[in-house]
């Protein structure tokens, strides 16, 4: 026999927000590390930069930036039955 208990985590994740100097937005995606989504943006900002018609000047006025997200989520978990303490926690 076993128990379900809820609880309420926060997971981190970032993604990044551009702006070309006419438009702005935010890549499609987000990541779990900032190290990726850093990458990420420079991708973007490098790729974006090359195919744009004067690549000097878009590279003074391209930018982007990682933000920081956070989302709660439920969580179940399975506690084998007797596994709660005396408040119901495992």
């Amino acid at each position: 026999m076993s128990d379900e208990t809820t609880t309420i985590e926060t997971i981190t994740g970032y993604v990044v927000v551009w702006d070309n100097g006419n438009a702005c937005g935010q890549l499609h995606g987000e990541w779990d590390r900032r190290d990726d989504a850093e990458a990420a943006g420079r991708d973007w900002c490098s790729a974006m930069c090359a195919m744009d018609h004067d690549p000097d000047e878009a590279s003074r006025v391209y930018w982007w930036e990682v933000l920081e997200t956070d989302a709660e989520v439920e969580v179940e978990s399975i506690v084998p039955h007797g596994a709660l303490d005396h408040r119901g926690m495992p």
